[in-house]
C-alpha cells in the first residue's frame, strides 16, 4: 500500500494491492486485487494508546511502503502514524 499526498491538497492518492490467501498454506493464494483511490481522506494510521513509534512502524513494515518514513503523533485516546509531509491536527 502506498499513500501519498496530493500536491498542494488536503488529500491522497492511495494505492493498494494485495493477495487473499490461507494462513495454512504460504504462498496459495485465492484471489488478488488492486484498488487505486483519489481525493481520499486520511487521518493517519491510529494504533492504542501506549504503542511506540518502533512498534508502529514494525507492525506497519508489513502493509505499507516506506513505513519508516511516516511521522508519529500522539493523540487523545490513541497514536497515529502519518505520512509524509502531514500536517497534524
Amino acid at each position: 500500500m502506498t499513500i501519498r499526498r496530493q500536491p498542494k491538497k488536503p488529500t491522497f492518492k492511495i494505492d493498494w494491492r494485495a493477495e487473499i490467501g490461507d494462513f495454512d498454506e504460504p504462498n496459495d493464494y485465492f484471489a488478488s486485487f488492486h484498488a487505486k483511490l483519489t481525493a481520499a481522506t486520511f487521518d493517519g494510521i491510529h494504533f492504542a494508546a501506549g504503542t511506540t513509534q518502533r512498534d508502529a512502524v514494525d507492525q506497519m513494515t508489513y502493509y505499507v511502503h516506506d513505513a519508516d518514513k511516516y511521522r508519529f503523533c500522539k493523540r487523545k485516546d490513541a497514536v497515529a502514524m502519518l505520512p509524509p509531509a502531514t500536517r497534524t491536527k
